[in-house]
């Protein structure tokens, strides 16, 4: 018996994924769905919502350039005068992870967060 796809759907977390035997295509074969889980980041927060022992640890941040490419190695920001790549200290405890679309991922302390091209922080 045939069923609906839709009376299948799968949680938010898993994509179904149909696979089709050896000789079949989608028209002989037997509807068969493999669940497929993917893996789903968890939102990065932004600089402002960080706790504050986080917030403490922080410089000055000033955006100067922002340029995102597809290739990783051709990404690069300019922070506090700096020209900077994925993986790249900022300061001893301030580490650039991502150069995104928007702006940049970096880690402080631990602590993954984010920041727009246009945003700047000023420690207090």
């Amino acid at each position: 018996m045939r069923r609906s796809l839709a009376a299948l759907s799968p949680p938010p977390a898993i994509d179904a994924v149909s696979r089709e035997a050896p000789g079949e295509d989608a028209t002989t074969r037997p509807e068969s769905v493999v669940p497929v889980v993917v893996e789903q980041r968890s939102p990065v927060p932004g600089v402002r919502a960080l706790a504050a022992e986080v917030k403490s640890m922080l410089p000055n941040i000033d955006f100067t350039v922002h340029v995102y490419a597809r290739e990783p190695a051709a990404r690069v920001v300019q922070i506090n005068g700096e020209m900077l790549r994925e993986g790249d200290a900022i300061t001893p405890k301030l580490r650039l992870v991502e150069i995104t679309r928007g702006g940049v991922v970096m880690e402080a302390g631990g602590n993954l967060f984010q920041m727009g091209a246009q945003e700047e922080w000023l420690a207090r």
